[in-house]
């Protein structure tokens, strides 16, 4: 499959991690992206050019953030010098493309500021990936902190749309503050096989997952698992259909 660079404003981390990480991870898409952020403006470039070279794509996230940021329009040079024939504008919010480079009026955007699953299906179409229908289901999970700091614990139902995301950042299905837990940690993925459902745990993070005390990559969950996100504790309570 593919690996993909994902260009964008700091300003659209947020649509970047919640809908385009996710459903690019869910098929096989290996995506390049900058999360964090990076000391100085030569480590910067440095890091973001090594980026660019490593990836057969170039996908772009446009927005007036994006039109407005000197990094995002020198990626795109970069793009349309090196990656011309595999560009993939992205529109997060309205916005005029050619503000951006005027050469990205001859390509066709995906519309994700208005497009839905339809966005979704025609952005998975680039790489020759169908969708069929939505995958749906809903997980009752009671989280546990075992820091010292803050012990609490909390009863969540998480709404499983293909795939949920665990981890600190604010925009996860399931968000855990906590300095053991990466950005985008871990997500729940649903599976269907002769019809039936299931639900994995994809291990995202550096600090590593567990199931049951047992570290894991990837795996099948069921009602009465314990997942070990950093300093917190997931048990799995139940697992039911919903609608898409």
């Amino acid at each position: 499959m593919p690996t993909v660079f994902v260009s964008h404003s700091s300003a659209d981390r947020g649509f970047v991690e919640r809908q385009l990480l996710p459903l690019l991870r869910q098929h096989s898409i290996a995506a390049w992206y900058s999360g964090d952020d990076i000391a100085s403006a030569s480590v910067w470039e440095r890091t973001i050019r090594q980026g660019l070279a490593s990836c057969d794509w170039f996908l772009v996230v446009l927005s007036p953030d994006a039109i407005r940021s000197e990094w995002v329009q020198a990626e795109v040079q970069w793009a349309m010098d090196h990656r011309k024939e595999r560009i993939v504008p992205v529109l997060a919010r309205a916005c005029d493309p050619s503000d951006l480079h005027l050469q990205l009026i001859r390509y066709q955007y995906v519309d994700f500021a208005n497009g839905g699953d339809e966005a979704r299906a025609k952005l998975l179409a680039v790489w020759g990936v169908a969708t069929g229908h939505l995958l749906c289901v809903e997980v009752d999970v009671l989280v546990r902190s075992l820091s010292e700091a803050a012990t609490d614990e909390r009863k969540q139902t998480l709404v499983i749309r293909e795939l949920a995301t665990i981890g600190k950042a604010s925009n996860c299905e399931l968000c855990l503050k906590g300095p053991t837990v990466s950005r985008q940690h871990a997500a729940l993925r649903i599976r269907e096989t002769d019809g039936k459902k299931s639900v994995w745990l994809f291990n995202f993070g550096t600090n590593g997952t567990r199931v049951n005390g047992a570290e894991i990559q990837s795996q099948p969950i069921r009602p009465g698992d314990v997942i070990s996100v950093g300093d917190f504790e997931i048990e799995i309570l139940g697992v039911r259909n919903c609608a898409a």
